[in-house]
């Protein structure tokens, strides 16, 4: 059965075409950065995202259009509000610098050469960079959450979770990449591998899910939702290079924290970020094919997958339990040098 979405899967580009593509990702990246500011500082007072627009939270003055580009708008301000003078964060322009760079990123590596016409071109799943920009941006703001110690967005992450798995069964273009595919695998039979890698790793970190311990339980779960989502998004190869990278930066963070106090603020989620961001520029558009990879000469043989996710689960177990004996004695070394 023919698909509506079948048009906007393989859509091709010039080269000038895609730099203004990545460009334009870098543009709205930046946009997304601002608005997951907003996000970040309203989402744990229980505000609304829209309204009322964004104003100074000394004066309560509203930022003049103008000055809510971002980046440029914090170093037209000089760092201070117009009205009031208070000075404003520079963790502003940072977020959306990272944010825009983190965008331009993910488009630069969805694009895939291609011929048209027998002239060069790009091909670009236009479906899969929405899908991957998302998964991104709910990454930033749940990291950002994290380094403030407010709790992650747990209806916002299981509601996403939710609407991939249905969108997935229904749409085949929103079907999470696979290394092997036939054409013959039911939708089921698709989204077993990346979910069961996701739920699996997920209840092997669960000791590093918990941390802070302040976080609570549905802060634990939003963050296992991440790992369901990212392997929804990238598959179940990703989610395995994930879920175990993430675990060891979590343990370097507690390790270097003693010395360096806001390492314990990068969190689970900023951990998933970063090396989310480090598999699309290893990966690239490659790994992220629904046909059969081929690397060289060889062929990724289809049960690999399920074989590598052993030897992965069971190095992810080893570092978490090292993780948590560490946090376990930097806490209790904490504890003796209070007064």
């Amino acid at each position: 059965m023919h698909s509506v979405l079948a048009p906007l899967v393989d859509f091709r580009l010039s080269s000038t075409g895609a730099l203004l593509v990545v460009l334009y990702g870098v543009v709205i990246g930046g946009a997304f950065g601002s608005f997951l500011n907003v996000a970040a500082y309203r989402l744990p007072l229980g505000m609304n995202l829209s309204r009322p627009g964004s104003r100074c939270p000394k004066c309560q003055r509203p930022i003049r259009p103008w000055h809510n580009i971002p980046v440029l708008g914090w170093l037209l301000l000089r760092g201070r509000c117009r009205d009031c003078g208070a000075p404003i964060s520079p963790r502003y322009p940072i977020v959306e610098l990272l944010v825009a760079v983190a965008s331009g990123i993910v488009v630069w590596k969805s694009l895939v050469p291609a011929l048209e016409n027998d002239a060069p071109a790009f091909a670009i799943d236009t479906i899969a960079v929405v899908l991957r920009l998302g998964l991104i941006y709910l990454l930033f703001t749940s990291a950002l959450l994290e380094f403030d110690g407010s709790p992650l967005p747990l209806r916002l992450n299981l509601a996403a979770v939710l609407g991939l798995v249905t969108l997935a069964i229904l749409v085949p273009e929103l079907r999470p990449p696979q290394l092997l595919s036939n054409g013959t695998l039911p939708p089921i039979g698709i989204l077993a591998f990346p979910l069961a890698a996701a739920v699996v790793l997920g209840l092997l970190s669960w000791p590093l899910l918990l941390l802070p311990p302040s976080a609570g339980f549905a802060s634990a779960v939003a963050r296992g939702a991440l790992l369901v989502l990212l392997s929804l998004v990238l598959g179940g190869m990703a989610v395995m290079f994930a879920a175990l990278a993430a675990a060891v930066l979590v343990l370097i963070s507690i390790l270097v924290q003693r010395g360096w106090p806001p390492a314990g603020r990068l969190g689970w989620a900023a951990m998933l970020l970063m090396v989310t961001l480090v598999w699309f520029v290893i990966a690239g558009p490659y790994l992220g094919s629904n046909d059969t990879v081929i690397i060289g000469d060889a062929f990724i043989v289809p049960d690999l997958p399920w074989r590598t996710l052993v030897p992965v689960g069971v190095l992810t177990a080893g570092v978490v339990v090292v993780g948590r004996l560490v946090h376990g004695i930097t806490i209790r070394r904490t504890t003796k040098s209070t007064p």
